[in-house]
């Protein structure tokens, strides 16, 4: 792994109860090894918070590739005659799309 690069997909979420009588999840890379910790510090959302981190860990990249792919579709329908309201939906998904891998280009 490079410097400034995340650790390798997909993670993995395990139960890790500790010496203090605590319950914690270890969030794993794609080869076992902890990533992050989540603790329940006794309000029970310690393994919740850690199917959520993994969920969206493992899932933005294909979020990112759908985006493209809707981006792609819809720059298609921009090149066809539309009708303007059509055309302006169209228009309007185009940026919404284009902020989102903007954002996530700049975040990753």
């Amino acid at each position: 792994m490079k410097k400034n690069e995340a650790t390798a997909r997909p993670w993995s979420a395990r139960p890790n109860p500790d010496k203090d009588g605590r319950h914690s999840h270890w969030i794993d890379g794609a080869v076992g090894e902890p990533v992050c910790e989540t603790r329940d510090l006794g309000g029970g959302a310690g393994e919740a918070n850690a199917r959520l981190i993994v969920r969206s860990v493992n899932n933005a990249e294909r979020l990112a590739d759908v985006l493209r792919e809707e981006q792609a579709a819809l720059k298609v329908w921009q090149s066809v005659k539309l009708p303007a309201d059509v055309r302006e939906g169209v228009e309007i998904s185009l940026s919404k799309i284009q902020i989102a891998l903007a954002a996530w280009e700049r975040d990753e």
